[in-house]
């Protein structure tokens, strides 16, 4: 039964968006273009946590992120000077509900709200300075960054950074 709400994505023959934030492809590797839809894994990015996926073109292969291709879908092509907006903070929720194109003002705005902005001249709100001293004794005792990322809720860059004393977990 094929789904009524999604979409064909423009640009990318074989391949569709819905608005609960997924992509659909009908492609096989062994037989080209198919008729059965499977929705697609996204990986998520290091860098954000944002689900990001390859997608075939006449032209080879491409890495695309979901949110954009989701709001590209269904609201149309970035405005100059926009960008993605995630509504509740989360990048990893991509449903057309949760996105919207905004200006980079209104991003760091939604971050800053959300307690998800990071800059290097202060601590992340999530963390506080108990948290950091656990996770250095943690890797002290020889558990990877990325275990240690996972149990907290942040990147693995950032545990690295905290680990490393790089920025502002520099001592002194």
């Amino acid at each position: 039964m094929p789904c009524i709400t999604c979409k064909g994505i423009p640009g990318f023959l074989g391949y569709r968006a819905c608005p609960d934030g997924f992509i659909q492809s009908r492609w096989n590797t062994r037989w080209g273009l198919g008729k059965v839809w499977t929705t697609l894994r996204g990986v998520v990015c290091q860098r954000g946590g944002y689900f990001k996926i390859t997608l075939r073109t006449k032209n080879g292969l491409v890495q695309r992120y979901v949110h954009q291709l989701v709001l590209f879908t269904f609201v149309g092509p970035c405005p100059q000077g926009r960008e993605c907006l995630h509504r509740d903070g989360n990048p990893q929720n991509n449903c057309l509900s949760n996105l919207a194109w905004g200006t980079r003002s209104e991003n760091r705005s939604d971050a800053i709200r959300h307690g998800t902005f990071y800059t290097p001249f202060r601590k992340p709100s999530k963390l506080s300075l108990e948290t950091i001293k656990e996770i250095q004794n943690r890797h002290a005792l020889g558990e990877s960054t990325r275990s240690i990322a996972g149990d907290v809720g942040v990147s693995h860059g950032m545990i690295w950074n905290i680990v490393s004393k790089r920025g502002i977990y520099k001592e002194g």
